[in-house]
């Protein structure tokens, strides 16, 4: 499923793969940036299919496995498709029902342990769905970890610990700044072999650290806010018609100043429904990479 990727390489006639890009280069791979890799990795935050950002090595893509012979050649194969999945499943007929329970015995699953497990919650959507399913499965004796800020506008600790007394469950919290944010910040680096472009990295190292002296698996609401719908940018595609009064408000100079709005106003100008769709949970768009890199016919 690509949980976790499967890197591989081959220099010097010798195929090199491991769980970390890291180990690669201690096993001798030399390392150098590819430069399509880092064009795409400044703009999208990652680097798409098989490529990494670093040349020549190459990442096995989820749902596919590779077979290598005694002279070398290879042959990827696709043996999962999570598309042709969806399209051969039956007919849903009632769609709220059929969520709550493909969610809850998701949940349930991941509860099938033998060591102690915990929830990793910020206080949003993502998370607190977690726990509520829990809760509502009669789940006990869950610790939830929560990291909180001091600027009160990305401040969700009071959420995280409403929920979590309200359920009867164990809050735990920790804040990370000054020197502890600054080297959680190196060590998350390291971990990660690439620059930082998510920049909760170093909170979800401290969470960690927190939660390890009491529990070894973390539940995570990852992926739930574009499950269901979480993110308020998702109400622009519920009325497509307001963004173009939203497109003419963009013109008074007293909203262009506000940073906050600058997105929602950039966005609001794509007149096609299939770009609404695409550039929803993105910052930058292909105009932005003209602009940076120029037209490289020319170069």
């Amino acid at each position: 499923m690509g949980v976790k990727p499967l890197y591989y390489c081959i220099h010097k006639n010798t195929l090199y793969f491991a769980s970390e890009q890291k180990a690669l280069f201690a096993a001798g791979v030399p390392i150098a940036i590819s430069e399509s890799g880092m064009e795409e990795y400044i703009f999208n935050r990652f680097v798409a299919g098989e490529d990494t950002l670093f040349a020549d090595v190459k990442k096995l893509l989820p749902g596919h496995y590779m077979v290598v012979d005694e002279n070398g050649n290879s042959k990827t194969t696709r043996w999962w498709n999570l598309k042709e999945q969806i399209q051969n499943h039956a007919n849903i007929l009632n769609p709220k029902k059929w969520f709550e329970e493909t969610f809850f015995e998701s949940v349930k699953l991941r509860m099938v342990s033998d060591v102690a497990v915990g929830v990793l919650l910020s206080g949003g959507l993502d998370s607190c769905s977690i726990l509520s399913s829990l809760h509502e499965q009669e789940f006990e004796k869950i610790e939830t970890f929560n990291i909180s800020f001091s600027e009160e506008e990305h401040n969700e600790y009071h959420l995280a610990k409403r929920i979590t007394d309200q359920y009867g469950y164990t809050f735990n919290h920790t804040k990370l700044e000054d020197e502890s944010l600054y080297q959680n910040l190196i060590e998350t680096s390291y971990y990660q072999d690439e620059p930082i472009m998510h920049l909760n990295e170093p909170h979800l190292l401290a969470i960690a650290k927190l939660a390890k002296p009491k529990v070894k698996v973390l539940l995570s609401g990852e992926g739930a806010d574009e499950l269901m719908g979480g993110y308020v940018r998702y109400k622009a595609l519920k009325n497509p018609s307001l963004l173009k009064v939203i497109s003419q408000i963009s013109r008074f100079e007293t909203f262009n100043k506000k940073p906050r709005y600058d997105k929602l106003f950039r966005y609001s100008k794509i007149n096609s429904d299939s770009d609404l769709v695409i550039f929803n949970g993105s910052n930058v768009y292909p105009e932005d990479i003209n602009q940076f890199y120029g037209n490289k016919k020319n170069l």
